[in-house]
């Protein structure tokens, strides 16, 4: 009974206070509005930041080389009558990991059960010429036939690199569209051209065999040249390592969270084993999976 009294007396009100109860419906009616397309507003623009997130980085999950720290050295020196006096001998330096290594890239293609490919990747600059003008180009990336599954891209004109390529470390590239129509023109094929490539004062004659189709996006490859990694390894390679590795990018379909946390557990567990570290000894590469976020990919 009391709460239809007090309906009845707020009705009163509204109608004797007409103009100031609809400008206080209008006002809630306004504000309630303004706070839902708000929140609309923000839901959508973070939906659309990490889809295209998720198409830069095609969800990989990419492994490299850590940093790692020396620890200053400590020497006691015992002097009688003046206690324990301690000596450093060298402070803290920074200095690179162990660089990975195809042992690495062997292991995770053949004990890998939740990932779907392995693309290893050696990176490495030098100046590239074409009919005496310097191209727009500077790094260079070895791949392997993978890279195009890896990263899902597909071809625009000829072909990418293949297994024979690797084998005969043949000197041949693949460059982006966007690339391609940066220094040859926009839609010309530039499949068959040469490239005079000079790495430490030696010119090599490379073939550009393919051009990637671009998404309209800026990527790895925009200012790059895709060469087979071996070729990379052996005709270009300044370090003092065979066949160096300077990332890899492994590739896991899966969206589901928990799918992938195994994946990554069982990349480190492979890993930690090829590199020989004991237990308790902390990783010397970082294991990052590029699925924005961490979340679930929405159906």
């Amino acid at each position: 009974m009391a709460r239809a009294i007090n309906l009845w007396f707020a009705l009163l009100g509204l109608r004797a206070n007409k103009l100031r109860s609809a400008l206080t419906i209008l006002g809630i009616v306004i504000g309630v509005t303004a706070v839902i397309m708000i929140v609309a507003l923000g839901n959508g623009l973070r939906r659309s930041t990490e889809e295209q997130m998720e198409a830069f980085s095609q969800g990989t999950i990419e492994v490299r080389a850590s940093m790692a720290y020396t620890r200053a050295v400590e020497r006691e020196v015992r002097s009688s009558g003046q206690g324990v006096v301690v000596e450093v001998e060298s402070p803290n330096v920074a200095m690179r990991s162990p660089q990975l290594s195809m042992k690495d890239v062997d292991a995770l293609e053949r004990l890998g059960t939740h990932i779907d490919s392995v693309a290893p990747q050696y990176e490495t600059f030098a100046t590239m010429v074409r009919q005496g003008e310097r191209m727009d180009l500077g790094q260079i990336i070895g791949v392997t036939p993978a890279y195009v599954s890896v990263y899902e891209r597909r071809m625009l004109y000829g072909r990418f690199v293949n297994a024979v390529d690797e084998l005969t470390l043949a000197p041949v590239m693949v460059i982006d569209e966007m690339a391609s129509d940066r220094i040859f023109g926009m839609g010309v094929n530039p499949v068959g051209e040469q490239v005079i490539v000079t790495r430490g004062n030696v010119p090599q004659v490379y073939a550009i065999i393919g051009v990637l189709a671009s998404d309209g996006r800026y990527s790895r490859t925009s200012y790059a040249a895709l060469v087979p990694l071996r070729t990379a390894q052996r005709r270009l390679n300044d370090s003092d390592e065979e066949e160096p590795v300077s990332f890899i990018a492994v590739g896991c379909s899966s969206r589901e969270q928990a799918e992938r946390d195994l994946a990554v557990a069982e990349i480190n567990t492979i890993l930690r084993a090829s590199r020989g570290l004991e237990p308790g000894v902390p990783e010397d590469y970082t294991v990052n999976d590029t699925l924005p976020f961490g979340r679930k990919r929405r159906p």
